[in-house]
């Protein structure tokens, strides 16, 4: 697996089979930029070249005091297939029959040692974690909140004090944040772009039904009528989310059908 060490979003990063192009990969990987993002100053490109492991992606978000995980949340997560994995969903939290859920043990286990190794000491604790040969393997880790809409997931879930006041909480040593379970399930899909390179989008319907549905906190759709559409390589080209509540979280998230009648967009070629 190829990534740059110092962007975000998924940008640059390509997943590698046998046989693949390295030479065309290595060009997709050093073009990564994000001119609108980051200040202009002179900055050392540094890149990785890391073993690839297949199995489940999850990530650990946790409240720590002086060293001690007290809150912790598994978050499941969908991600494209092919050679670019962006992020296309998050479930709050990992469904119990799932394999995030079965794996809260061990997760909560290599949190704890992660805060030693690293000597955390108090903040929010965001890691991403592969599930593969029965354990889990870091990704990488930040001490901050996590993006993607996951804050917001967790404070449907759970109820109460979310993340950020959690964080707000430790900072102003108000004490440890102790682990509670959630009260619903909570999920956010991403809607990748219709397979249609070369292609404009005509239109957009459904939004307001599905923003309709029982469940649904929240419909965002990025298209507008003559956008072009390509393949989708990073996270800032997905098409727009569904965010939805639900009593229980299901392995596929609540509302699937959310998804689906927000996600009409209809292509059409250029110059037609």
């Amino acid at each position: 697996m190829l990534k740059p060490a110092n962007r975000q979003a998924s940008l640059g990063v390509v997943l590698m089979d046998p046989g693949d192009d390295t030479a065309e990969a290595w060009r997709h990987t050093v073009a990564a930029d994000e001119p609108r993002l980051r200040v202009h100053y002179a900055d050392t490109a540094r890149y990785l070249v890391e073993e690839r492991l297949d199995g489940p992606e999850v990530s650990v978000e946790a409240l720590v005091h002086e060293g001690v995980v007290g809150f912790l949340n598994v978050t499941a997560k969908q991600v494209l297939p092919g050679p670019y994995p962006v992020e296309l969903g998050h479930t709050v939290p990992a469904p119990e029959d799932g394999p995030g859920g079965a794996a809260r043990e061990a997760l909560a286990h290599a949190t704890a040692e992660l805060v030693a190794a690293v000597g955390f000491s108090t903040g929010v604790l965001h890691a991403e974690w592969v599930l593969s040969d029965g354990r889990p393997h870091l990704i990488e880790c930040a001490g901050r909140l996590p993006g993607d809409h996951i804050p917001d997931l967790v404070d449907l879930a759970y109820g109460g004090e979310g993340l950020l006041a959690g964080l707000l909480a430790l900072l102003s040593g108000d004490g440890p944040r102790p682990p509670r379970p959630a009260a619903q399930g909570a999920a956010i899909r991403f809607l990748p772009t219709p397979t249609a390179p070369g292609a404009v989008v005509r239109s957009v319907s459904g939004v307001t039904d599905a923003e309709a549905l029982d469940g649904v906190q929240r419909v965002a759709v990025a298209l507008r009528e003559g956008t072009g559409i390509g393949p989708v390589t990073n996270s800032w080209q997905r098409a727009g989310h569904v965010l939805a509540t639900g009593t229980t979280p299901p392995g596929g998230g609540p509302h699937g059908g959310a998804r689906r009648r927000g996600r009409a967009f209809r292509p059409g070629r250029t110059g037609r």
